[in-house]
């Protein structure tokens, strides 16, 4: 029987062909979109855990004058050119076993430096004093992909001596490199982002396999009665039924997979966080290549199957179907219960729970489905009441009539329209909390950061100037936030809260009050500024830094 119906699907004429390439085609489209999303996923993940070799702290170069044999000097600090940021370690060995970042094999020699690709390709194009002569010596090397975020990352290893390393400003004795990835706040609303977009395109694949497989269902009932006539039971039926279906979403499959393959170049160079991922990384895993090619043709034979699980086939005519019964109230639960997902438990304490936002967005799509019938028959059964023209009247009438596939050749059409209000709803969303942050007061901010654990900080006369120069400027107000001295040595609370790890002087924090206000005879307080100052307009920040004398 499966020969059988590869058959009919292949060799039924014109009709069935163009049924076929139909369902190809949409299927196809379906399956290299749903495949990119997935490659930009897993090329995220993947840049998200690169060891951070950049975090590696260290401590001050007290004692490296002292016989030092091991370990090494870093400075680590951020250059600029044509609006572009370039990360530059100056680094000297301290003996034999000085460490080494990954992506180097060594590190660079006095008089040498590691350039990444995408920096050495710019030497070598801009002019020699406008770059190139920032960094002394000749160039040993290039810098691996296992130290770069992105093909288009600029960073330069510069060696040097001991003591031409420790006369720089912020230079830190270095004995490991860290290996822990970098700790991102905004991770978890990409992740919450690209669970959208594949719940997005999932659920319409799927209501396209499904509604791909009813196509001409007349004629493949015709068809069915026929071979009734001749012996097949309704279990072969039904096995005929579900090759033809999962067959063209095989070859749908299929086709999607080179479609992405073809457009797979184009997808590795969306830049979504800013930045290029590397080609190698914007790839579905094998397991989901698997699963897409072996989930979609199941799907595709259930839903044949479903589609005729009213339908007895005669062998004496031509098709004899069941009244279907007028849909119920109970359809509109898993909707119900979506969107009270979506609104409550999924953005607790402010923030997206990924996993329960992805099932809320999951169950208002599902919930679209099962709910349309029976909204449609409300829709229907009320235009018949209120109508006065004998069309409309008739109209309504079939509709309510059989609601279900009345809302079937427009379930498309609703979820596209669901998907593109949610995203049109999400985005003015965001930016209105945006001017609502502590209640308007912290609009228009702009977070400078000039100083990170390794990387040199602006010397005491220098940070003054430029304090005296911002503040100067009409309009402009600024809250200089200082990382404690013992920061490297710093510990959690015995509680487990998180600790202060910054500083504000109290005539500074006396001008912004929504951040709360120091205890009396205070001259400055410890707190936790981190969420002012890692994002410029800071989300959800609300008088919730917690303070101490």
């Amino acid at each position: 029987m499966i020969l059988l119906g590869l058959r009919l699907s292949l060799r039924s004429g014109r009709e069935t062909a163009a049924r076929l390439a139909l369902i190809v085609a949409g299927v196809a489209a379906g399956v290299g979109v749903l495949l990119a999303t997935l490659s930009l996923f897993n090329a995220f993940q993947a840049t998200g855990d690169r060891p951070c070799w950049e975090c590696t702290r260290g401590t001050a170069p007290s004692g490296w004058a002292l016989g030092a044999t091991g370990g090494a000097l870093w400075n680590l600090r951020e250059d600029f050119y044509a609006g572009r940021t370039i990360t530059r370690l100056d680094a000297a060995a301290l003996g034999d076993r000085a460490p080494v970042i990954p992506g180097l094999s060594r590190m660079p020699g006095p008089g040498q430096y590691y350039a990444s690709p995408a920096l050495a390709g710019l030497l070598d194009s801009a002019p020699r004093e406008q770059l190139a002569a920032r960094f002394p010596g000749a160039r040993a090397g290039l810098i691996g992909r296992a130290a770069l975020s992105g093909p288009d990352e600029l960073v330069i290893v510069v060696g040097g001596t001991p003591q031409q390393v420790a006369a720089m400003t912020g230079t830190r004795q270095v004995d490991t490199v860290a290996t822990e990835p970098a700790v991102d706040q905004s991770a978890d609303v990409y992740r919450f982002g690209f669970g959208i977009a594949a719940v997005g395109l999932i659920v319409p694949v799927l209501v396209l396999v499904g509604t791909a497989t009813r196509l001409a269902a007349a004629r493949r009932e015709t068809r069915f009665a026929a071979i009734r006539l001749v012996g097949a039971t309704s279990r072969q039926i039904n096995i005929l039924a579900a090759v033809d279906a999962a067959l063209g979403a095989l070859l749908g499959a299929l086709a999607g997979v080179v479609l992405f393959q073809l457009v797979r170049p184009v997808v590795a160079g969306i830049r979504i966080t800013g930045t290029r991922f590397f080609p190698e990384l914007a790839v579905p895993s094998p397991w989901q290549y698997a699963a897409v090619i072996a989930c979609v043709p199941l799907v595709a034979a259930g839903t044949a199957l479903w589609s005729l699980r009213r339908v007895r086939i005669s062998p004496l005519g031509v098709a004899r179907k069941a009244a279907p019964p007028p849909p119920r109230a109970w359809r509109v639960i898993p909707l119900l219960a979506g969107l009270g997902l979506f609104a409550g438990p999924a953005f607790k304490d402010g923030k997206p729970d990924t996993l329960l936002a992805n099932a809320g967005i999951a169950l208002v799509m599902v919930g679209l489905m099962l709910a349309g019938p029976w909204l449609t028959m409300l829709g229907a059964r009320l235009a018949a009441r209120l109508t006065r023209g004998a069309a409309t009247l008739l109209a309504a009438q079939r509709l309510a009539a059989d609601p279900k596939s009345a809302f079937r050749s427009v379930s498309g059409l609703v979820l596209a329209v669901f998907i593109g209000t949610a995203i049109a709803a999400l985005v003015p969303t965001v930016v209105a909390g945006q001017r609502a942050v502590a209640g308007g007061t912290l609009d228009d901010v702009l977070g400078a950061t000039l100083w990170r654990p390794g990387i040199a900080s602006l010397p005491p006369r220098a940070a003054a100037d430029l304090l005296a120069q911002v503040r100067a400027q009409p309009g402009v107000d600024v809250l200089p936030i200082y990382a404690r001295a013992d920061l490297e040595s710093l510990r959690p609370p015995p509680d487990g809260s998180p600790p202060a790890t910054s500083v504000v002087e109290c005539s500074d924090l006396a001008r912004f009050p929504v951040l709360g206000r120091c205890p009396e005879g205070a001259r400055a307080v410890l707190g936790r500024f981190d969420r002012v100052v890692g994002a410029d307009n800071p989300l959800t920040v609300d008088k919730l830094i917690p303070l101490a004398g």
